[in-house]
């Protein structure tokens, strides 16, 4: 017989004949109980009080703001410059970055990206066509000796 089952015969044995096996009064060990029921129950009754002092008084009950058609949100996927220079071999391969001259010709919106961040350093000349490009973005690049072609009038560069 295994050592753990034991050791817990011994400590159920030790409450053979009481009442509750620990528990204080009868029906604290049992569902919810004596404490008004599970999580949110009772919350415009007796658990009012707390729902106000955890949520405010105005933050939970009824209807707060509005969902934006799903027609009319954009969905974003942007890409960061530092990963952009990381993923450079692999857009080479796909057909989306090539290489003329001193420059990369690179278009982000082949691979599924629509917009460039400016997270990262410039490591060499890229001209990049792509849907929105943040303002810092532009400017890192055109700073390093590039461009950045905006192909909609959605972007954060004006």
């Amino acid at each position: 017989m295994a050592r753990g089952s034991i050791k817990y015969k011994s400590n159920r044995s030790k409450y053979r004949g009481s009442r509750v096996c620990g528990w204080g009064i009868q029906g604290q060990h049992r569902g919810s109980g004596k404490n008004g029921g599970f999580g949110h129950a009772g919350g415009c009754k007796h658990r009012r009080s707390w729902i106000i002092h955890y949520y405010g008084a105005n933050g939970y009950w009824g209807k707060h703001g509005f969902h934006r058609p799903t027609v009319v949100v954009k969905k974003v996927n942007p890409i960061n410059i530092k990963d952009m220079e990381i993923k450079l071999p692999e857009l080479e391969k796909a057909g989306a970055a090539v290489k003329k001259g001193t420059h990369y010709e690179i278009d982000l919106g082949q691979i599924g990206y629509n917009k460039l961040l400016s997270t990262g350093n410039v490591n060499g000349k890229y001209n990049i066509t792509v849907e929105m490009a943040s303002a810092k973005a532009v400017e890192k690049i055109s700073g390093a000796g590039g461009s950045v072609t905006v192909t909609e009038a959605g972007s954060d560069e004006e």
